[in-house]
């Protein structure tokens, strides 16, 4: 997870549409649980996660489930995987795996072996302690 301003956020969203002129009421997130903020792209919602540290943390995806699961990269996997550990430090390695295994885009896809191995990687994001309050997380999740 990342901690980044409401603006950083919006400007990730517009990069990743690859337009300028987005608009996204976070507000709007938080009491619904998600807001469409633009039809016919490919990150057009994002969805309130919940808060840590008083942060609310937000995703943003696509509004429609699609049924094609590609194996996420290692490197990807990993990111996800260090952001799990974060936000939930009492989970054990075993519910994480027993966590990721229960994901359409992993179950099958790695074994329970290369799962571990991935999951026992120390290299985690560190949280910095005073961080200015007009800032949220977002948490780039793509699993299902």
């Amino acid at each position: 997870m990342y901690l980044i301003t409401n603006e950083q956020f919006i400007d990730v969203v517009k990069q990743e549409n690859g337009k300028d002129d987005i608009e996204i009421d976070v507000d709007a997130a938080i009491s619904k649980g998600s807001n469409v903020f633009i039809n016919n792209f490919w990150y057009n919602t994002i969805h309130y996660l919940g808060a840590r540290r008083g942060y609310p943390i937000f995703t943003f995806t696509h509004d429609i489930d699609y049924e094609i699961y590609n194996k996420p990269d290692q490197n990807y996997l990993k990111i996800i995987i260090e952001g799990i550990k974060e936000a939930f430090p009492n989970y054990s390695d075993t519910e994480i795996l027993i966590y990721l295994f229960s994901k359409k885009g992993i179950a099958g896809k790695y074994s329970k072996e290369e799962l571990l191995g991935l999951i026992k990687n120390k290299q985690l994001v560190s949280w910095l302690n005073s961080i200015p309050s007009n800032k949220i997380t977002i948490s780039l999740l793509a699993f299902n």
